[in-house]
């Protein structure tokens, strides 16, 4: 099952929910005060795909994969 995305009409928070994929559109209720006036957000997925075998590398300055087109060094 998929991790979604809710933001909260009410308290503005975003809650994290795993649903399955028939009830990601369903209003859900907020895990911070309970309203059930929610909308599922806009997630970002990111996917990383290597060539060579090889995993993409880090960047030093910041631990995650290196994105940073040479500025840091590494590329």
């Amino acid at each position: 099952m998929p991790v979604y995305e809710y933001v909260c009409a009410k308290c503005g928070k975003t809650s994290e929910l795993l649903r399955k994929m028939s009830e990601a559109d369903a209003p859900a209720k907020c895990e911070h005060c309970g309203s059930t006036k929610t909308k599922r957000a806009q997630s970002v997925f990111s996917a990383s795909a290597a060539t060579g075998g090889g995993d993409a590398p880090v960047c030093p300055s910041s631990g995650q994969p290196c994105g940073c087109a040479g500025s840091c060094g590494l590329n």
